[in-house]
């Protein structure tokens, strides 16, 4: 057991009937349809490894209702089953009779893929826990099972009915991928060693800003490290001139970021040069200069500063990029931040998405200690935020009444 919730190191996996939870939701290109990564379907072999003896069910959602890139789970099944040694099957329900049908009739060794729970109305709200529980689709399912086990770190600050409503009557357990998840952001939490620099930059400026804030209030950074939007917006706070079009629409930003820079202005840096893009070309400026164009990255003079404090310390967190990366010129700032992590001894986590995918590009993904794919979910930890799914397991866990079939079995101690 660890923060309170059960492992799979817990229990005697033989032979058992399971639920599994996981967050394969993967970018696809709305007019290609191709797979733009497959990182999250990858990341549950390790799972599926220790459950080749059972019947898994595993279920998922792909994206939500009236994007471009809301789609069945067929294609997600197939890249599957090219990372388990397991029969995986597809089949295009979630909870009707040809799918209660198939799951009785599922052999040890087998997986079947629901397809996109968010097919299924309730599961784009957000329930209490016992509320949660009551809805069709565990009512309809949970007898079917002996175990549910929650792989979706993405998820946990959701909560759905297939996040927080099956633990609530089942013997519950944290599958391999989520357990390395927290595993390596509790250390950043907890057992932090100092000068911890965080790196913060990109877009979703508000997680962001909340996460800084976060943070710093807990005394958990030394130093941040700003760019992209992230600084923009923080440079305006400061009193800087930033053009309109460099700046968040969003005026509960402006707020945030006047807040962190009055109570943390000695620990937070912004740039003090920046590139910018006027008319096609790229020029150098400093920070308080009248600055027309757009910004797309951070200067020089910044990124020499930032891998200087970079190189300085034992702990580095980085979420989110400094420029705009797709443009090789104004992906510079980013590429360079992530070299200097790379040649410090430092322990380095990326929290996933843009910065995690450069790192890959550049060949350097093995030099960081850990790369999160929680996205929203990794940022709402480190904020402090209450994980509803975290909660839902560790009530699962207190519920010893769930769990007394297992004991009476042999397959756990309690």
């Amino acid at each position: 057991m660890i923060f309170g919730m059960y492992t799979l190191s817990d229990i005697k996996l033989n032979k058992l009937r399971v639920f599994l939870r996981v967050d394969i939701n993967s970018p696809i290109d709305p007019d290609t349809g191709k797979f733009l990564d497959t990182s999250r379907i990858k990341a549950v072999k390790e799972t599926l490894k220790e459950l080749e003896d059972c019947s898994v069910v595993l279920a998922s959602h792909q994206s939500r209702p009236g994007k471009g890139d809301f789609t069945s789970l067929e294609r997600h099944a197939e890249i599957l089953s090219k990372y388990v040694s397991q029969d995986v099957e597809f089949i295009p329900d979630i909870f009707g009779p040809y799918a209660i049908d198939r799951i009785k009739k599922l052999k040890p060794g087998e997986i079947i893929v629901l397809d996109n729970l968010r097919y299924y109305s309730e599961e784009n709200l957000e329930f209490p826990f016992n509320k949660a529980s009551r809805t069709v689709l565990v009512q309809r399912l949970y007898r079917l099972f002996d175990i549910y086990v929650n792989d979706a770190f993405p998820t946990i600050h959701r909560s759905q009915p297939s996040i927080v409503g099956f633990p609530m009557v089942l013997p519950s357990f944290i599958g391999r991928f989520m357990e390395k998840e927290l595993k390596a952001l509790n250390m950043v939490l907890e057992e932090t060693s100092s000068p911890c620099t965080y790196i913060v930059g990109g877009a979703k400026v508000i997680d962001r800003l909340k996460m800084m804030k976060a943070v710093l209030e807990r005394g958990n950074a030394d130093y941040v490290l700003t760019g992209g939007l992230i600084a923009n917006a923080l440079l305006a706070a400061e009193g800087y001139q930033i053009p309109d079009k460099s700046l968040p629409e969003n005026g509960q930003v402006e707020e945030l970021a006047r807040d962190i820079i009055r109570k943390f202005k000695d620990k937070v840096l912004t740039p003090d040069d920046l590139l910018i893009k006027i008319e096609g070309k790229y020029q150098i400026v400093n920070a308080g200069d009248h600055i027309r164009g757009k910004i797309v990255d951070i200067g020089e003079n910044t990124i020499e500063k930032y891998s200087r404090i970079i190189m300085q310390s034992s702990t580095v967190v980085a979420s989110g990029p400094m420029g705009v990366i797709e443009e090789e010129k104004s992906s510079v700032g980013t590429r360079k931040i992530l070299e200097a992590m790379a040649k410090s001894k430092a322990f380095k986590l990326i929290c996933g998405g843009h910065m995690g995918a450069v790192a890959e590009i550049m060949g350097i993904k093995h030099e960081m200690d850990h790369i999160s794919l929680g996205g929203g979910a990794t940022l709402a930890y480190l904020a402090g935020m209450k994980m509803p799914a975290l909660e839902a397991l560790k009530e699962s866990a207190r519920r010893k009444n769930l769990y007394s079939k297992l004991v009476k079995k042999g397959l756990i101690k309690m």
